[in-house]
C-alpha cells in the first residue's frame, strides 16, 4: 500500500479516535464522580445551560449532582442515562432539545427523542419528580424559535397529563439582556428566570 494512503487512513483513525473521547469523555468522568459522590437528592441533567450551574440555594446547597453535558444533543443525555446509577431522589431537572432542534433542524424528530428521555430518566429513578425547562429563546437562534415554541407546547402537555412531571420557562423573547454576548448562553440575569423558586422544590 502506497505510504501516503497509509498516512492518510491512519490519520482518519486518530481523528475518529479523538472524535468518540471527546464526544464521551464527559460521561465517563461522570461514571467515575457516580462511584465516588455521596448520595444526593437533587440531579440536573442536560446541555452547557446546567453544565454552567455552580451552586444553588437552600435545600439543594450541596445536595445535586450536575450532569450537564456540553455542545450534547438529547442523544447524548441518552446514553448516559442509560447507564447512570439508580438512585433515590427528590428531583429531576432536565434542560434539553434545544441543541437537538439546531443540529437536526426536525421538532417532531426532537420531540420523540425528549419524550425517550423523560421515560428513560423515569424508569431509572422511580421516586423522583421531573422539572422539564422549557427551551429558552437564544438571540443567535432567532430562526428555530418556531420549533422551540412547538416543542415547549409538547413538554407544557405532558406536564399537565402527569402529576410528577413538571414545566418551567420564563425567560421573555427578544431580551438579550439575558444572554451573554454570544445570543446562546444564559447571563446572571438569565439565570434568574431560567430556574424556578428552587425553595418550592425543597417543600415539595
Amino acid at each position: 500500500m502506497d505510504k501516503s494512503i497509509k498516512f492518510l487512513l491512519a490519520a482518519l483513525f486518530v481523528s475518529a479516535c479523538s472524535l468518540v473521547v471527546n464526544r464521551y469523555w464527559q460521561q465517563l468522568s461522570y461514571y467515575v464522580d457516580d462511584v465516588r459522590q455521596s448520595p444526593r437528592e437533587f440531579f440536573l441533567l442536560g446541555t452547557s445551560s446546567i453544565k454552567k450551574i455552580q451552586s444553588l440555594p437552600g435545600c439543594l446547597a450541596d445536595n445535586f449532582y450536575n450532569r450537564g453535558f456540553y455542545n450534547s444533543d438529547i442523544d447524548d443525555l441518552l446514553v448516559y442515562a442509560l447507564v447512570a446509577p439508580e438512585r433515590q431522589l427528590r428531583w429531576v431537572i432536565l434542560y434539553a432539545g434545544e441543541n437537538h432542534i439546531v443540529k437536526h433542524n426536525r421538532v417532531e424528530h426532537t420531540i420523540a427523542r425528549y419524550q425517550l428521555l423523560v421515560d428513560r430518566v423515569r424508569a431509572k429513578f422511580e421516586s423522583a419528580n421531573i422539572l422539564m425547562l422549557g427551551v429558552k429563546p437564544a438571540p443567535s437562534r432567532k430562526l428555530y424559535w418556531q420549533q422551540f415554541d412547538a416543542l415547549n407546547t409538547y413538554l407544557k402537555q405532558v406536564a399537565q397529563k402527569d402529576e410528577k412531571i413538571f414545566y418551567h420557562q420564563q425567560i421573555p423573547k427578544n431580551e438579550r439582556a439575558y444572554f451573554v454576548d454570544d445570543g446562546v448562553h444564559l447571563s446572571e440575569l438569565g439565570y434568574r428566570y431560567f430556574l424556578p423558586d428552587m425553595g418550592l422544590l425543597c417543600d415539595e
